[in-house]
């Protein structure tokens, strides 16, 4: 026993026997740590960003859309291996997350499952899937009309157009969820007209609105056009008095004792400089005192094309009165022919004609029959040889302001 125990506590001491321990420890070693290093357990991914595209969905097919354009992410626990997990670790990016629209099929808000898909093997989801909160609606598309405002004051005499403002394109063409596309009634585009004395052209930013003004935005919205065309025409204006001209086909000298008021009795007109200002009047009719019978008249504002009528002043009222004015009936027989044709031979057969002549109380008095002459403009009549009706005028002294009232004619007679 002295023996075996000598040999033993000898081979205790030996390098074979430590050889052998080493050995039989670092076995155990190796034992402990891959059984408790490479365990089965579960760890925590966060901020895993969620692919919620719609493309190739039932929602997609049904004409729906996501009613925001939100960045969506989950987290989410994994089990698995721990040398599995730190691999996973390494590889995060490559962790797909998608959202499962399979059960979508019309507008609403919903919770919706995320998948995970994972770029190793051994490792699996703990518990459900995660859901992200989606809204569906609609998915409208329209054409939206742009309308151009104005803000500010354009300089001294200068004038826009509303009906020459141009705009292009004329609709904006807009895609997006029928709950913000409903509310949209037009795309609002302001130009600030302050001080500016030139045509107006510019690519302008617009803004969609409500019937109330109200400016309404959504991030999910797609427009063709980001921005709109402008030209805005600036006028110089200028402020021409409205006339007529006063005449008497009968003879007289009614302009200068007729009393015309026009009412507006002047307008403002813009239009190209150099036309502006050779541009003193507007006369809106000639009127012939001989046939008048009205002393109201209305007439039309009417402008050369190229010219704008600033207040869209489309009427004007013509009155005209005479003061002091009193009618007196004359029998004149003096008688004148004038622009005889030639290689005819022209003779008055009429011996008087009754004549009503208007005019002041003071002319009217003095005036006599035989300051009256009768006077037959042959001028541009085609007589035929006897006898022919022609239209006379009555000639008065010069000065007197004196007309005469109604259309006569006499008998001439032609050889």
């Amino acid at each position: 026993m002295k023996r075996f125990l000598a040999s033993l506590k000898k081979f205790t001491r030996s390098r074979t026997f430590m050889f052998i321990t080493s050995v039989v420890i670092a076995f155990g070693l190796w034992l402990f740590v891959t059984s408790t290093q490479n365990s089965e357990i579960s760890q925590v991914f966060s901020a895993i960003v969620v692919d919620t595209a719609i493309d190739d969905t039932i929602p997609e097919s049904e004409g729906l859309m996501l009613t925001t354009n939100k960045k969506y992410s989950v987290n989410i626990t994994v089990t698995g291996k721990r040398n599995d997990l730190m691999e996973l670790s390494t590889r995060k990016s490559e962790i797909k997350a998608v959202a499962d629209y399979s059960a979508i099929n019309k507008e609403g808000v919903y919770a919706v499952p995320v998948n995970i898909e994972f770029p190793i093997r051994d490792v699996e989801l703990s518990g459900a899937r995660p859901k992200i909160n989606v809204e569906f609606d609609k998915k409208l598309t329209q054409q939206i009309p742009v309308k151009v405002m104005t803000t500010g004051t354009l300089g001294d005499d200068f004038f826009i157009s509303n009906e020459e403002i141009t705009v292009s394109p004329l609709y904006i063409n807009i895609t997006g969820p029928a709950k913000t596309l409903n509310k949209i009634l037009s795309a609002k585009c302001t130009i600030d007209i302050s001080n500016r004395k030139e045509t107006i052209s510019t690519s302008a930013n617009y803004t969609f609105v409500s019937v109330s003004d109200e400016e309404i935005t959504d991030p999910v919205i797609t427009v063709d056009n980001d921005k709109v065309d402008v030209k805005i025409p600036v006028y110089k204006y200028k402020v021409v008095p409205l006339s007529v001209n006063i005449v008497n086909s009968s003879g007289g000298n009614d302009a200068n004792f007729a009393i015309v008021t026009v009412s507006p009795s002047e307008i403002k007109v813009a239009g190209d400089e150099s036309k502006l200002a050779n541009l003193n009047q507007i006369t809106l009719d000639v009127i012939d005192m001989a046939e008048l019978s009205e002393t109201t008249l209305e007439r039309n504002v009417t402008l050369d094309n190229d010219l704008v009528n600033v207040e869209k002043v489309q009427k004007a009222t013509i009155k005209i009165e005479s003061k002091n004015v009193v009618t007196k009936s004359f029998d004149v027989d003096r008688f004148e022919i004038i622009n005889e044709p030639k290689g005819q031979k022209c003779a008055i057969e009429t011996k008087s004609i009754s004549v009503t002549v208007r005019g002041t109380n003071e002319f009217i008095n003095k005036l006599t029959a035989g300051e009256i002459t009768d006077v037959c403009d042959l001028k541009g009549e085609e007589l035929i040889k006897g006898k022919n009706q022609v239209a006379v005028s009555f000639r008065y002294p010069k000065d007197y302001l004196v007309g005469t009232s109604g259309k006569y004619s006499v008998i001439v007679s032609a050889k």
